[in-house]
């Protein structure tokens, strides 16, 4: 049976499944997380969409009943200003995680050849690859691609990789990049 402990800054609360209290370890010198008798379970796991209850909740994120001063139990509800903030808090922190993945992806995608561009080459192509992560790496289909990649087609023939991009419009953007380092080359040698 999973826990789940209610945090305050007058100490934690451990609950049942489903929310009586177990336990306190009040730190306050009133004692008042010790009035508290049962949390409103069934409106957190609405508000959330959750079918379990995670191991650590903040106390102001969910309701709970308590003995008021008239010896009746009062209803505390959630902290919606601070539901609010914890939403844009956690927005932003997705969204900082999403462009680390981003930037990780794009360092382990995107690579230079530069020892492969020492020849002739007479047009630049990008193609999308397919990489099955195992050594095995291929031109592919658009939409079923791991990488482009940025290919110098050679005056002899051939093709030779010099970059591999994490998308199509950023191998776009090197490809110009490249032919307008070598506008001026009259050789086609980088």
């Amino acid at each position: 049976m999973q826990k789940t402990f209610i945090n305050s800054s007058n100490g934690d609360i451990e609950i049942t499944a489903a929310g009586k209290v177990i336990n306190t370890t009040d730190t306050s010198a009133d004692q008042c997380i010790s009035n508290i008798q049962h949390f409103n379970i069934t409106e957190f796991l609405k508000y959330y969409q959750l079918e379990v209850m995670p191991a650590s909740i903040d106390i102001l994120d969910i309701g709970y009943w308590f003995n008021g001063a008239s010896g009746k139990p009062e209803y505390e509800p959630p902290a919606q200003d601070w539901r609010e903030e914890k939403k844009q808090q956690m927005a932003i922190e997705l969204a900082e995680l999403a462009y680390q993945k981003e930037i990780a992806t794009a360092a382990r995608v995107i690579k230079f050849y530069p020892q492969e561009a020492g020849s002739k080459w007479d047009a630049i192509e990008i193609h999308p690859v397919y990489d099955d992560g195992e050594g095995n790496a291929d031109i592919c289909e658009e939409g079923q691609e791991t990488y482009w990649s940025i290919y110098l087609h050679q005056a002899q023939g051939g093709l030779k990789c010099v970059a591999d991009m994490p998308s199509k419009e950023l191998a776009m953007d090197v490809k110009a990049l490249i032919k307008e380092v070598t506008a001026t080359n009259k050789h086609g040698i980088l």
